[in-house]
C-alpha cells in the first residue's frame, strides 16, 4: 500500500506541475504499459448514460477510479471478488463500476469532460496506473443545416433583390459544427467567402453555429444554386442544404419568346419545362399589371407548391400540373430551369379550350354532321354554318372541291359572346356555274380553323345538286356520230337492194323475150332497152322495179 501511495503522489505531482500539458502526458501513456487496458481518448454523449471502457484481466483484484487526475481520493472503488462498490461517487449515484471494471456514468454532463485516472490491482500486491481523457459530445440531432427564408417560410427557395445576406445555422452540438457556403455549378462547388461565422455556447454546454454570406446578383443568371455544408469535427458526418436564390422577382421577361398551349376544360393537363435533365425548376405566373407571382419550385426530386391557385401544383419531375383546368387558370406562365451552370427560360401562354355544343359544325338545313346532307337548289342560294358555345373564337370558311363549278360571295362572319364562350356564324351566298354538266355532284365544305380543330370534327360537307345543267359535250359528240353511222348503213342497204332488183329484173325480161313470138329482133330489143332504162329511173325514184309490158299480158 505504501508503494501505491508513493506512485500516486508522483503521478499527482506530474499532473499538477504539467496541467497545461496533459495531452502530452496522455500521448506518452499511449505508448507505455501504464495505460495498456484503456483507450486514452474516449467520448460520452451529453445528457445520456456514458462509460469509460477498459479491458482488465479477467482475474483482476480491484480498481480505483478518480474523476480528476489531481484528486486525492477515488470517487469509486470496486473489489471484484467481493462485488463491493464504495466511495462518494457511488453513494450519490454519480458513478458505478461494471463487473469488468469499466466506469459507468449514469448522466453525462459538461463536468465529466476531463481526464480520469485509475489504478487497477491485478492482484493484491501489484497494480498499474492509467489515464483516460473523456470528451463530452452532443451529436447532431438535426438532419440538415437550416437556411431560414422569411419569404415563404421555406428552406429551399428565397426571393432576392439585387443583393442578399443569407445565413445558415446548426444548433446544439458539441463540439461546434463547422459550416461553409458554396455556389454550385453542375457538379462543381465554388467556395464563397463568409461574411461572418459565430459559435454561441448554450447553458447545457452545446454550441450553436451560424455562418452568413453576402451575395450579389453579379451574373446574367436569374437563379443562383447555393449550398450550405455542415461538417462535424469528431467524425465523417457531413450534410448539406441547398437553396435557390431567385433574382427574377422584378424581371418582365419581355424579351422571352412566348409559346401557346391549350388545355381542354376540366380535363387533366400539364405544361412541361426544360428539354434536358435539370436540377431545378421555378414556376411563376405573370398577372396583368403586376410582377411575377411564385407558384412553386422543384429541386432534385422534391417539389413545393407555394401559391394557393386551386388544382395547380408543381410535380416531382418539374411539370406544372392542372388537375381540372378552368378559364380562371388562363394566363402567362414562366419556368426557369437549370443546374446552376446552364439556365433556360420558358414562357407559355395557356388558354382553355371549350368544345362547342353540339360538338360539330352545324349547317342550316342539315339535321346533323353526317355526310348525307343534300341540297337541290336553284342556281343561286345562301348557306350558313355555325359553331355554338365554343372557346376561343373560331374562324369558319366555305370551301368548294371544284372552284370552277361554284363560286362564293357576300361572306359574313359574326361572333356572339356568351359569357366564357361565344358563337361563330358564317353566312355566304353561292352561285353554280352555267357550265355545270348534268349528273355531276358538287361538294362544298364548311371548314373550321383554330385550336378547337384538334378536339372536334373540323368540317361539315354539303352535296349540291343544281336544278339547271347542260348535257356533256362528249355525250353530244357521241349522238352525232350515231346518226351519221345510221345514215351510212341505210345508204349501203339501199344500194344493195337496188343492185339486186336490177339484176333480177334484167334476167326476168331476158327470159320473157326469148319465149315471145309477137316480138321480132330489132324492134323488141330497142323496146326492151328503152323499157329497162325507164324501169331503172322509176326504181331510183322509189317505184318498185317490176314492169309488165303489153306483150306479156297478151301472152298470158
Amino acid at each position: 500500500m505504501e508503494r501505491f501511495n508513493t506512485l500516486s503522489i508522483r503521478i499527482k505531482f506530474l499532473v499538477v506541475r504539467l496541467k497545461s500539458h496533459v495531452l502530452v502526458i496522455q500521448l506518452i501513456c499511449l505508448s507505455g504499459s501504464i495505460n495498456a487496458f484503456c483507450r486514452n481518448n474516449q467520448t460520452a454523449n451529453l445528457g445520456e448514460q456514458g462509460s469509460i471502457t477498459c479491458r482488465f484481466p479477467d482475474d483482476f483484484h480491484a480498481v480505483w477510479w478518480y474523476d480528476d487526475a489531481s484528486a486525492d481520493s477515488p470517487a469509486i472503488t470496486y473489489i471484484r471478488q467481493l462485488k463491493q462498490r464504495r466511495g462518494p461517487g457511488f453513494d450519490d449515484g454519480s458513478y458505478n463500476v461494471l463487473e469488468d471494471g469499466s466506469l459507468r456514468i449514469p448522466n453525462v454532463t459538461i463536468y465529466h469532460e476531463r481526464t480520469f485516472s485509475g489504478i487497477v490491482y491485478t492482484d493484491p500486491n501489484s497494480h498499474q496506473n492509467f489515464h483516460v481523457s473523456l470528451v463530452v459530445v452532443a451529436s447532431p440531432t438535426d438532419d440538415l443545416p437550416k437556411i431560414p427564408c422569411p419569404n415563404y417560410h421555406q428552406e429551399f427557395y428565397h426571393s432576392a433583390g439585387q443583393g442578399e445576406i443569407l445565413s445558415c445555422s446548426f444548433n446544439a452540438t458539441r463540439p461546434p459544427m463547422q459550416l461553409a457556403w458554396f455556389k454550385k455549378f453542375g457538379d462543381e462547388y465554388e467556395h464563397l467567402e463568409m461574411q461572418q461565422f459565430t459559435r454561441t455556447e448554450n447553458t447545457n454546454g452545446t454550441f450553436n453555429s451560424l455562418a452568413t454570406v453576402h451575395l450579389l446578383k453579379g451574373s446574367s443568371a436569374f437563379i443562383h444554386f447555393l449550398v450550405c455544408k455542415a461538417t462535424w469535427p469528431l467524425s465523417d458526418w457531413s450534410r448539406e442544404s441547398e437553396i435557390l436564390l431567385d433574382f427574377s422577382s422584378n424581371i418582365s421577361f419581355s424579351n422571352v419568346t412566348r409559346k401557346v398551349q391549350y388545355l381542354e376544360i376540366n380535363r387533366y393537363g400539364k405544361i412541361q419545362c426544360g428539354q434536358s435533365p435539370t436540377v431545378y425548376q421555378v414556376w411563376k405566373r405573370i398577372l396583368p399589371n403586376s410582377g411575377p407571382e411564385l407558384i412553386g419550385f422543384r429541386l432534385h426530386g422534391m417539389s413545393e407548391t407555394i401559391s394557393g391557385i386551386p388544382d395547380v401544383e408543381v410535380s416531382a419531375e418539374g411539370s406544372l400540373i392542372f388537375a381540372s383546368p378552368r378559364v380562371q387558370h388562363e394566363g402567362i406562365y414562366v419556368c426557369i430551369s437549370g443546374d446552376g451552370q446552364k439556365e433556360e427560360i420558358q414562357m407559355t401562354s395557356m388558354d382553355i379550350l371549350i368544345p362547342p355544343s353540339p360538338p360539330y359544325i352545324q349547317i342550316t338545313g342539315c339535321n346533323d354532321d353526317s355526310y348525307s346532307c343534300v341540297f337541290r337548289e336553284d342556281r343561286t342560294k345562301k348557306l350558313t354554318c355555325a359553331v355554338y358555345g365554343a372557346r376561343p373564337d373560331v374562324t369558319l370558311e366555305w370551301i368548294a372541291e371544284n372552284e370552277d363549278e361554284i363560286s362564293f360571295f357576300n361572306h359574313k362572319l359574326v361572333f356572339k359572346e356568351k359569357g366564357e364562350t361565344s358563337d361563330s356564324i358564317l353566312s355566304v351566298e353561292y352561285r353554280v356555274s352555267q357550265d355545270v354538266v348534268c349528273g355531276e355532284e358538287i361538294f362544298i365544305k364548311c371548314h373550321l380553323h383554330g385550336p378547337l380543330s384538334n378536339i372536334m370534327k373540323a368540317e361539315s360537307t354539303v352535296l349540291v345538286i343544281p336544278a339547271f345543267c347542260r348535257e356533256s359535250k362528249v355525250k353530244e359528240e357521241h349522238g352525232l356520230d350515231g346518226v351519221v353511222i345510221a345514215l351510212a348503213i341505210l345508204c349501203v342497204l339501199l344500194v344493195i337492194v337496188i343492185a339486186i332488183c336490177l339484176i333480177y329484173c334484167g334476167r326476168r325480161h331476158q327470159t320473157k323475150s326469148t319465149t315471145s313470138t309477137s316480138c321480132n329482133g330489132d324492134s323488141q330489143e330497142a323496146f326492151l332497152n328503152s323499157e329497162t332504162k325507164e324501169a331503172g329511173r322509176e326504181i331510183l325514184n322509189g317505184i318498185p322495179p317490176c314492169i309488165v309490158n303489153d306483150t306479156d299480158e297478151d301472152m298470158l
